[in-house]
């Protein structure tokens, strides 16, 4: 019985989420694809406000994974999130307030992955992520390295682990 109530609690430990925030603090599985994106137009203002001309309405944005070369719709209906996008609220001001989630096909392997956010009918923007990642005895690991956005880098471009940009349209 001794034996057995180890076990469970060392499975039970095991599997808690220890909120490591760095790929170098990787102990279990790590994945990362979520990117932290500001929309602004060139005054700055917020263009995922309602209250700016011309923002940009969440509910008619969609998101497109590039699987064998053919564009797929991401719509995941058993899921939080089924569109991998949310506007996050009630954050700090200065802070990004889109997170979308790239395309995870790399989840165990090193490379690049595209993905195609449609802001409008008419502005479809393109995102390459770089991926680094790792498979071990004892850890599996795959983050973001490198991300162009419309083919222009945008991270990493400071001392951060996440991925977050603003983009001027």
């Amino acid at each position: 019985m001794y034996r057995l109530t180890i076990l469970i609690l060392w499975l039970g430990l095991g599997s808690c989420d220890l909120g490591l925030d760095s790929p170098n603090d990787v102990s279990g599985d790590y994945y990362n694809s979520d990117l932290m994106i500001s929309f602004r137009d060139s005054s700055g203002q917020d263009l995922l406000d309602p209250d700016t001309p011309g923002y940009y309405d969440t509910a008619q944005m969609s998101l497109f994974y590039e699987v064998d070369g053919e564009l797929e719709e991401v719509y995941l209906e058993n899921n939080d999130l089924p569109k991998q996008f949310t506007l996050l609220e009630n954050v700090p001001q200065n802070e990004e307030p889109f997170r979308l989630y790239v395309s995870a096909d790399l989840r165990l392997t090193s490379g690049n992955t595209m993905t195609y956010l449609q802001l409008s009918p008419a502005d479809m923007d393109t995102i390459v992520c770089e991926y680094e990642a790792e498979t071990g005895k004892s850890e599996n690991y795959s983050y973001i390295i490198n991300v162009w956005y419309n083919g222009e880098q945008v991270f990493p471009t400071n001392d951060s682990d996440i991925a977050y940009f603003t983009i001027e349209k």
